[in-house]
């Protein structure tokens, strides 16, 4: 029984195994394309002559020259303006020119409400950034930490400078005072 099962099998695959390795090649379509046929264009038309209309151009007048009274003075061209040497300094290099005005500044202009308020802002601010100050001069201080704090001190002066001047720059100032002197404490404002 196994030698019949065998020859069945073995006549079984030699007969699958032609149709998997020869496969039928699909039948090549081939298409034609009609003959090209020329384009003919049809001929325009010639356009249509249209005749102008006679039409004459009036020559203008000349207009009448204007002349100036006798008693009239004339009037000189303004005067050029004199260009003056380049001032020199005693070792020979040129001067420097003189500052010229300061600009004013525009600033916003704030409520009495407003004014209160950032003036508060920037009361609390300092006060925070100023303790904290303070309390890392007791400390012995790493070279970015030293830095840091000398920023802090930095926006500290310029926030002062400012608040006379203008009261929302000093602010700003302060709130980044504030901000890097709470990095250093270790807390947040």
């Amino acid at each position: 029984m196994r030698i019949v099962a065998a020859v069945l099998v073995g006549f079984g695959c030699a007969t699958c195994a032609g149709c998997w390795f020869k496969k039928k090649a699909a039948p090549a379509v081939v298409v034609s394309k009609p003959p090209a046929r020329p384009l003919v264009l049809p001929a325009k038309p010639p356009p249509p002559v249209v005749a102008e209309p006679d039409v004459e151009i009036a020559a203008q007048p000349e207009l009448p020259t204007l002349t100036l009274p006798s008693g009239t003075p004339k009037v000189a061209p303004p005067p050029k303006p004199r260009r003056r040497p380049a001032q020199t300094s005693a070792h020979g290099a040129p001067a420097q020119p003189e500052p010229a005005e300061p600009v004013p500044q525009l600033q916003p202009v704030l409520s009495a409400a407003e004014r209160q308020r950032l003036s508060a802002e920037y009361a609390v601010r300092k006060k925070r950034a100023e303790a904290v100050l303070a309390r890392l001069s007791t400390r012995r201080l790493s070279s970015q930490q030293v830095e840091t704090v000398q920023r802090v001190r930095s926006f500290v002066r310029q926030a002062e400078e400012q608040f006379e001047h203008d009261l929302a720059t000093a602010v700003q100032l302060i709130r980044r005072a504030d901000l890097l002197a709470a990095d250093l404490g270790g807390a947040r404002p």
